[in-house]
């Protein structure tokens, strides 16, 4: 399965930052869903990393490109995190870490 998840950016929202929608949940409903164990549907994480991947741009005489046996990788780890406010209201954002190496 491979959801549709589309990236929108909220307008006077307080929240943090931006908004995924998606067809599907984001929370796995069985553990076949959820082959990490972190609560969150793979197809949807691995959908998400897409609309949220950075694209790297290098100038046209960069010269990693010299040697075919250099690589560039992308690694993206996306994780749920609850936090409360002042009041006592908690929350669960997804966050997403890119590292390039």
């Amino acid at each position: 399965m491979n959801p549709n998840v589309r990236l929108s950016t909220a307008q006077n929202d307080t929240r943090l930052g931006t908004a995924l929608d998606s067809d599907i949940s984001v929370w796995a409903e069985n553990s076949s869903q959820d082959l990490d164990r972190d609560g969150l549907n793979d197809a949807w994480e691995n959908a998400a990393i897409e609309q949220v991947r950075p694209t790297f741009l290098y100038p046209s005489g960069e010269d990693l490109f010299d040697n075919p046996n250099d690589t560039v990788a992308l690694f993206t780890r996306v994780t749920p995190v609850e936090l409360e406010d002042d009041d006592g209201n908690r929350a669960t954002y997804i966050t997403f870490l890119n590292t390039g190496l």
